[in-house]
């Protein structure tokens, strides 16, 4: 069952590789076009999501990830920045990492 799982996400990775880079984005009409335009803006927050909730690592907890992820969703409301957004999560994260007993 994993198999087919692991070999099902990776039929579907390579499919839509296959789409954006062989431009079949560009010339969907209708409901796929909509739906292409708001594959980029998932992707993102999809993986954010996955390393804050994800699996802790053998020396760290899920503590730290949340208070940065705190962080970065504070400095996004205040400062609507992307960059602004990125660059006080990885502070943050990089402070409570590295001061957090």
């Amino acid at each position: 069952m994993m198999w087919l799982l692991i070999f099902g996400m990776a039929g579907v990775t390579y499919a839509l590789r296959v789409v954006f880079l062989g431009g079949g984005a560009e010339q969907a009409d209708g409901r796929w076009a909509r739906w292409f335009r708001y594959v980029p803006a998932s992707v993102l927050p999809a993986l954010a999501a996955s390393a804050v909730w994800g699996e802790p690592g053998p020396d760290d907890g899920r503590v730290p990830r949340l208070l940065a992820a705190a962080v970065a969703v504070g400095i996004a409301q205040l400062t609507k920045n992307t960059m602004a957004t990125l660059c006080a999560g990885l502070f943050a994260l990089w402070a409570v990492m590295t001061f957090w007993p």
